[in-house]
């Protein structure tokens, strides 16, 4: 497969992006863990202030004046921590009596996480001796996240721009014009060329395909019954014998008009107007006889439609021989559910056919019965021939075994077309 220099584009365009996303994930979560890291232990200092304070306050009252300068002259140099005096309570703190040494969980919480949205805090602690509020803050300046991967993957993306521009014009001017439509790829007339090209490449490889393995399994089934005449020629005396070799010469007729009729390409078809109802009536009477009963029965009274005249009695009759070959009766009808829609259904009393063979029927020279003799099971061409026929008609054929036993053959048409 070969891969143009587009697309190489576009996957280097997809890694660049998928390599800023993996880092600014991994540097998200990195400062996420930073910032809770220094939120905690903003607070571990917030608390050991008040606790020292509480300390000199219990143990040492007269100077708990000089102790509270002093902290307050040590977080001068911190911008995070303050330490203020106040006669009164003030309405944005938290408040924590002087008997409780640490605060609980939940007010730590929630501290720590008025401290990861930016907020101050405040705590305050109200002293005996000296009669006033002591009000400890502490502030945090989260890290904006976004600023560094939006500044990666504009570095990367322009690096990358460059680095593509360059190698463009670099084998723009170095490379020969046909090294570079095979790396750059094809305009859109050409793709499309080479679209059609391929198209009919294919589709003369099927017909090739297909006429090879008719000519092999024709001269397959030719062999039999030609080799038997010829051995019957030698033994000929009566006319007995001058009738059976007929019988088996008509026999390879069969299988040659058969063949030459599927191999008939469409555009070989010339159709003429005719009543498909009267058509099909008639073929169907010329059937009644040797045993073998065709019941006929229509919706409509008549139908006129564009057909291939031969090619459509060849298909009908190809239908009625198979079910002649394993029934003794069958029905033939015509329906028309839609109005661009016309069925024809053959249904016989037959055994049928494995349903894991149904869908191989159509096939040509394919027989469910493979040790049934070339007389009994036909050449294999007759529902292959029903299905080309009736796809050169717009139509579909199915095949089903009926519930109760039998066989059904079943051709939609559609006359719109």
């Amino acid at each position: 497969m070969r891969i143009t220099i587009k697309q190489l584009f576009l996957i280097s365009l997809t890694l660049l992006i998928l390599e800023t996303g993996l880092f600014a994930t991994y540097n998200y979560l990195d400062i996420q863990d930073s910032a809770h890291k220094q939120s905690t232990s903003l607070l571990i200092s917030l608390f050991q202030l008040r606790l020292s304070l509480l300390f000199s306050a219990n143990k040492n009252p007269v100077n708990f004046s000089s102790e509270l300068v002093s902290l307050q002259d040590q977080t001068q140099n911190f911008s995070e921590l303050d330490v203020s005096t106040s006669t009164q309570l003030l309405s944005d703190v938290r408040v924590i009596p002087a008997d409780q040494i640490m605060p609980s969980t939940v007010l730590n919480q929630d501290l720590e996480a008025e401290l990861l949205k930016g907020k101050p805090i405040k705590i305050a602690t109200y002293f005996n001796g000296p009669k006033q509020w002591v009000i400890f803050t502490a502030r945090y300046t989260p890290y904006k996240n976004w600023r560094t991967p939006l500044i990666l993957l504009s570095t990367n993306l322009t690096l990358l721009l460059i680095l593509w521009i360059g190698f463009l014009l670099y084998y723009r001017y170095t490379l020969p014009k046909e090294v570079m439509n095979s790396i750059i790829g094809h305009s859109g007339v050409q793709r499309r060329r080479d679209l059609v090209i391929n198209n009919l490449q294919q589709k003369i490889q099927s017909y090739f395909d297909e006429k090879n393995l008719m000519i092999y399994a024709l001269a397959h089934d030719i062999k039999t019954p030609l080799t038997e005449a010829i051995l019957r020629l030698e033994l000929l005396d009566n006319e007995k014998e001058s009738a059976s070799i007929r019988e088996n010469l008509d026999s390879i007729n069969n299988i040659v008009t058969s063949s030459l009729e599927y191999a008939k390409e469409p555009d070989q078809v010339k159709k003429v107007e005719v009543d498909v109802v009267s058509l099909i009536e008639n073929i169907a009477d010329r059937y009644q006889h040797d045993g073998f009963e065709v019941h006929f029965s229509s919706e409509l009274e008549h139908f006129e439609m564009q057909i291939e005249l031969e090619l459509f009695k060849r298909m009908i009759i190809n239908i009625l021989e198979n079910s002649k070959k394993y029934a003794s009766s069958c029905d033939i009808r015509i329906t028309h559910p839609k109005r661009k829609l016309l069925c024809i259904i053959c249904q016989d009393d037959g055994p049928g056919v494995p349903d894991k063979f149904l869908h191989l029927l159509s096939i040509p020279y394919f027989r469910a019965d493979q040790s049934r003799s070339s007389k009994t099971g036909g050449s294999g061409l007759g529902l292959a021939i029903v299905k080309k026929i009736a796809e050169i008609h717009h139509g579909i054929v199915q095949f089903a075994n009926l519930p109760g036993g039998g066989f059904e053959v079943k051709i939609e048409i559609n006359v719109s077309k």
